[in-house]
């Protein structure tokens, strides 16, 4: 077992805390990372403080979007509707989608370790949402062109709908893979068990999510919100 196991058998077992952990893990490379390596995990020298201000910054952008007709309706959904999000309502899909995913996360986390901060995995969290904002700004700019049924839409789809598709779906692989990326950094786990923790916690995340927006969705149209 060289150094870099034994810390992250530390960290696992709960006798060191996450932020020990990442600290030693940083003392312990002796190499930079790439470029590719930030692109893929930009997590290990993300500051929690400037992770909680862009996450910060990207739910706001996501309800002033929400008022273009686009709907973040879930811990991983974005929509294109007819008819826009009310304030109350982009604000509880932000919640959804950010805080409450991040406390998903977290609780999952700490089935297998002791010592998780939340701070880390809101501050993670936020900002492997970010990729989002480029699909709904796309939506955004195609509003009158989206604000329409779907059977119109299949009857006569616009010019950037094909585009904006193709744009959908790397996003959404982009933030999976930015959100497992958060879990690892976060918890310290690796490994197969940890993918089906963290698999589970998103599937739970997302149910739980929908149920949630159903029920305060009731609530906030019976008072007029």
């Amino acid at each position: 077992m060289n150094t870099e196991e034994h810390v992250l058998e530390l960290l696992s077992a709960g006798k060191i805390s996450a932020t020990e952990g990442e600290e030693l893990l940083k003392a312990l490379s002796q190499r930079q990372r790439s470029s590719w390596e930030r692109c893929v995990n930009p997590f290990e020298s993300l500051n929690p403080t400037l992770g909680l201000l862009l996450g910060a910054l990207g739910a706001l952008a996501g309800v002033i979007l929400s008022r273009s007709n686009v709907r973040f309706d879930g811990a991983l959904d974005l929509h294109a509707t007819p008819i826009p999000a009310s304030v109350a309502e982009a604000l509880l899909e932000q919640a959804v989608a950010w805080p409450l995913l991040a406390v998903v996360l977290w609780s999952a986390a700490t089935l297998r370790v002791r010592q998780v901060r939340l701070v880390d995995f809101l501050s993670n969290v936020g900002v492997a949402r970010l990729p989002y904002l480029i699909p709904a700004v796309m939506a955004g700019t195609m509003k009158d062109q989206l604000s329409v049924s779907p059977e119109q839409l299949l009857k006569a789809p616009p010019p950037g709908l094909l585009l904006l598709s193709l744009v959908t779906v790397p996003a959404v692989v982009w933030v999976v893979t930015w959100l497992w990326q958060s879990f690892r950094t976060a918890s310290g786990l690796r490994g197969p068990k940890a993918g089906l923790l963290f698999a589970g916690a998103l599937l739970a995340a997302e149910v739980l999510s929908k149920i949630v927006l159903g029920v305060l969705s009731v609530l906030l149209h019976h008072n007029g919100l």
